[in-house]
């Protein structure tokens, strides 16, 4: 696959993207990164921009 943004996802963003994947959600996510619901879904929603795909269901 190849990333259609000229920009790399970073890697507060992919550990945010893990996070949600191994704790099942958004809310407890954020809360175990410490950040808000809204900054974590930001960090997911760009790296889907990024990717060109949504990657969780909400």
């Amino acid at each position: 696959m190849r990333w259609s943004s000229p920009i790399r996802p970073g890697l507060a963003t992919l550990e945010a993207f893990a996070a949600v994947a191994r704790l099942g959600s958004f809310r407890a996510a954020a809360t175990a990164r410490g950040v808000t619901p809204s900054a974590l879904s930001h960090l997911i929603r760009g790296l889907e921009t990024g990717l060109g795909t949504r990657l969780f269901h909400r």
